[in-house]
C-alpha cells in the first residue's frame, strides 16, 4: 500500500508492447469485492549496436561482425531479429542475430577503396530497431612479378624474357611482360639492377 486508496503491485519483467492487467480488490467488512481491467504499454528498450574492428584485402571475403547488445542483468532477454547490411548502393545482405552478434562476409570483388556500410537492425518484441553507419577500407592485393634468369652471347639479340606473376585475384586480366634495355653491343656482364636488368612491366586492362 502507498497510502489512502493507493497500492503498488509488482508485475515482474514484461515484454515490450501492450499488456492487459486485471486488478482484483477483495471484499472487506465495509466494501464489496471489485475488479478493474487496465492496459499497460511497455516501451521497447534500445539495443546497442557496434561494428567490431575489421580490415581486409581486395580479392577476399572480409568478415564483418555487428555486436547487438541488450539490457544487462538477470532475467533480461537478449536481442533477437535480423540485421540488413547495404554496402555502397549494392543489394542488401541479411544475417540473423544470434548470441548478440550478426555476421556477414563481403563480396571478394569489393574494390580497394573505402566503402560505406549501412546496418539496419530489425528490432524484436523487446528491443527497438536501430541503424548504424560505418565505413570499410579495403586494402590493395599484393602482386609479385619475378623475371627468370636469361643469358646470351655478346653481339646477339636478346632472347624472349619470361617470368612469373603471382597474386592476381578475381580473374583480373593483369599480365606481365619482361624487358631489358640491353642491346647486342652491351658490354658482357651480369645485370641484376639498372636499365640492363630484366624488368617486369605490368598491364591491367
Amino acid at each position: 500500500s502507498l497510502g489512502s486508496n493507493q497500492y503498488q503491485i509488482s508485475l515482474g519483467l514484461l515484454s515490450g508492447g501492450s499488456h492487459t492487467v486485471v486488478v482484483h480488490l477483495v471484499a472487506s467488512s465495509s466494501y464489496a469485492a471489485a475488479s478493474a481491467t487496465v492496459t499497460l504499454s511497455v516501451q521497447k528498450a534500445s539495443a546497442a549496436v557496434a561494428l567490431a574492428p575489421t580490415s581486409g584485402t581486395y580479392g577476399t571475403a572480409i568478415p564483418l561482425v555487428l555486436n547487438v547488445s541488450g539490457l544487462s542483468g538477470t532475467g533480461y532477454a537478449g536481442p533477437t531479429g535480423s540485421v540488413s547490411l547495404v554496402i555502397d548502393n549494392q543489394a542488401p545482405l541479411t544475417a540473423t542475430v544470434s548470441g548478440g552478434k550478426a555476421g556477414f562476409n563481403t563480396p571478394p570483388t569489393l574494390t580497394a577503396v573505402t566503402h560505406s556500410l549501412n546496418f539496419n537492425y530489425s528490432g524484436d518484441s523487446n528491443y527497438a530497431a536501430q541503424t548504424l553507419g560505418s565505413t570499410l577500407a579495403v586494402k590493395q592485393a599484393s602482386l609479385v612479378a619475378t623475371a627468370l634468369p636469361a643469358s646470351r652471347a655478346f653481339g646477339v639479340a636478346n632472347p624472349a624474357f619470361t617470368g612469373t606473376l603471382t597474386g592476381v585475384v578475381n580473374g583480373d586480366g593483369i599480365t606481365a611482360t619482361y624487358l631489358s634495355q640491353a642491346t647486342a653491343t652491351t658490354a658482357a656482364g651480369t645485370y641484376s639492377t639498372g636499365v640492363n636488368a630484366i624488368t617486369p612491366v605490368l598491364a591491367d586492362p
